[in-house]
């Protein structure tokens, strides 16, 4: 189930075992919150229920752990409530998921992730413009972790004021990288170096390292060179890529500015650049600068 079902699951009873999982540190957290509630933990000694969480075990996975593992979650105990929590994969944990019951926390929906907001801010006695809004949760690459951050901010700035305008999220809120590579990748469709530059450099000095953009250009040009040659709706297309339908939309959107033959090209200089870092034949910071000026030049 994804993190938002879980309130409303638990209203019918609280399962021997959960496998709580994802990349949104502050949505696995509320997830071990609303788990721990459900237990009606104050004093561990006396309570009816105890709450066992084994956090990204790191420990090498052998058959016997696994059968261990596997035997309990056949039998487990009535008044114990297990809680597997990954932020990674973890081959042990993926090997039993159909034993246990499943806390996705990855993203939120667009949705309901404003609902939060909206949630919040009223709880406070304030609101938020539309428009503020939408930029909020897209600034945020839509994580919990990261509107909520932003949001206490601009509470704080608020003040004695009752609404957070769309300048106030312009001039606060930073963009996520995944964000501003999209905005690099419009400046490269449109061969303008100056602003590619001025991205890649602003980028480096925000302390974000050269190895992960390079990565992340890689990612997003294989992913408009996908939506380019593969058939199908945006749906199929981002089950078969891992990523939301919206993606999909904005990488066909992308890909327009480029053939699919320019495409496969820049894909291939991505790799190389990968490549010649990884092997030492090229210092990172000169490897994505080279990069940016061969996608230039297709």
């Amino acid at each position: 189930m994804k993190f938002e079902e879980l309130k409303k699951n638990l209203t019918s009873g609280l399962k021997p075992a959960y496998f709580v999982y994802g990349e949104d540190i502050d949505l696995l957290y509320s997830a071990l919150s609303l788990l721990e509630n459900a237990c009606a933990i104050s004093m561990p000694i006396m309570d009816a229920k105890r709450l066992v969480v084994v956090k990204d075990y790191s420990g090498k996975s052998n058959d016997a752990d696994k059968k261990l593992l596997s035997n309990y979650l056949d039998n487990p105990s009535p008044d114990t409530c297990l809680v597997l929590y990954a932020t990674k994969q973890i081959p042990l944990f993926l090997s039993l998921v159909n034993k246990l019951e499943t806390v996705d926390c990855n993203k939120m929906s667009e949705e309901m992730l404003k609902k939060v907001v909206i949630s919040k801010l009223n709880s406070k006695g304030k609101k938020i413009e539309k428009v503020a809004l939408d930029n909020l949760v897209t600034n945020c690459g839509g994580s919990y972790t990261n509107v909520s951050r932003e949001l206490e901010k601009l509470i704080a700035y608020l003040g004695d004021n009752e609404i957070i305008t769309s300048a106030m999220v312009d001039s606060m809120v930073s963009k996520s990288v995944e964000n501003v590579v999209y905005d690099l990748t419009n400046a490269l469709a449109e061969k303008n170096g100056t602003k590619a530059y001025q991205i890649v450099n602003n980028l480096l000095d925000h302390g974000n390292q050269p190895t992960a953009l390079i990565s992340l250009i890689s990612n997003q040009f294989r992913r408009l060179f996908y939506a380019t040659i593969t058939e199908g709706d945006n749906k199929e297309l981002a089950g078969y890529l891992g990523v939301k339908e919206g993606a999909v939309y904005i990488a066909k959107k992308q890909a327009k500015a480029f053939s699919a033959k320019s495409l496969k090209s820049i894909c291939e200089k991505c790799s190389d650049a990968e490549f010649k870092v990884k092997n030492g034949k090229m210092e990172a910071v000169n490897a994505i600068n080279y990069l940016i000026a061969e996608i230039l030049s297709v």
